[in-house]
C-alpha cells in the first residue's frame, strides 16, 4: 500500500516540536497533498496510515463528501496554516480550479485514468505564487497493469517525467 518513508523524508510524521517547521534534523518540513481517484482509497490512507501509524501527522481532508460551501475554507485553512502538514484529495476535487501553493510536495496514490486530470491535480501546487520548487511523486507498483498505463501516458504525454528504481 503507502509506504510512510516517503512522508518521513518529507519531514511529516517523525518527531517535530520546532514553530519553524523544522525537524529535530535540521531539514524542512513539507507540505504535501495526496492525490487518490477514489474516495475509498482516502479512507485507507486516513484509516490505515495516519491514524494506525502516523497519529502526529495533522491533515485535512477534500473530497467529493465535503459540502460545497466549505470547499473554499479548507483550501483557506490548509493554506493559512502551516502546522497542517497534508491535504488528502481527490483528482476530481482537485481539478476545480483550487490554489494550494502553501504545498510543495504532491503524491498520487491513484492515479486517473485520465492524465489530464492528473496533470489538472498536480497544477494545484504549481500557481502563480508558488515560491518553491513542487516535487511530485507517483506511486506506482511494479509488474501491474497501472504501471503499463502510465507507461502509454509517459509516452502520450510529453511533460510526464519518471523516475525508475
Amino acid at each position: 500500500m503507502f509506504d510512510s518513508q516517503i512522508l518521513l523524508d518529507c519531514g511529516i510524521g517523525g518527531d517535530s516540536d520546532q514553530e519553524d517547521g523544522a525537524t529535530e534534523e535540521g531539514v524542512a518540513r513539507h507540505r504535501v497533498l495526496i492525490f487518490c481517484q477514489l474516495k475509498q482509497m482516502l479512507d485507507i490512507v486516513e484509516n490505515d496510515l495516519f491514524r494506525k501509524l502516523m497519529p502526529s501527522v495533522t491533515y485535512m481532508r477534500l473530497d467529493g463528501s465535503t459540502d460545497v460551501s466549505k470547499r473554499h475554507a479548507v483550501v483557506q485553512t490548509f493554506n493559512a496554516d502551516p502546522s497542517i502538514d497534508v491535504l488528502l484529495l481527490t483528482t476530481h476535487v482537485g481539478g476545480l480550479g483550487l490554489n494550494l501553493t502553501s504545498a510543495d510536495t504532491v503524491i498520487f496514490v491513484e492515479h486517473d485514468w485520465n492524465p489530464m486530470k492528473d496533470l489538472q491535480a498536480m497544477d494545484r501546487a504549481h500557481r502563480l505564487g508558488q515560491k518553491r520548487v513542487v516535487n511530485v511523486y507517483r506511486l506506482i507498483m511494479r509488474g501491474t497493469l497501472e504501471e503499463k498505463i502510465m507507461g502509454y501516458a509517459i509516452v502520450s504525454l510529453p511533460p510526464f517525467t519518471a523516475i525508475g528504481t
